[in-house]
């Protein structure tokens, strides 16, 4: 996952421009996420939606690809 300069939400690409968070395609690594996990990851600040939405986004795509979540 990560959040290219100038968007306004993170993209779950791992070849995608800007600082990036790797993250496992589990159920307990995504519910165990807090905001200043992110925060450090991107080195930006990340609001509780931004989180949610970030979270959603991930399974999402973990979902998508058949991961093991």
């Amino acid at each position: 996952m990560a959040w290219p300069p100038g968007t306004d939400r993170p993209v779950v690409d791992r070849l995608a421009p800007g600082r990036g968070a790797w993250l496992h395609p589990t159920e307990s690594c995504m519910g165990a996420l807090r905001q200043g996990d992110l925060a450090r990851a991107f080195r930006r600040t990340v609001s509780p939606e931004e989180l949610g939405s970030a979270v959603a986004a991930y399974r999402a795509a973990v979902t998508r690809v058949g991961g093991n979540g």
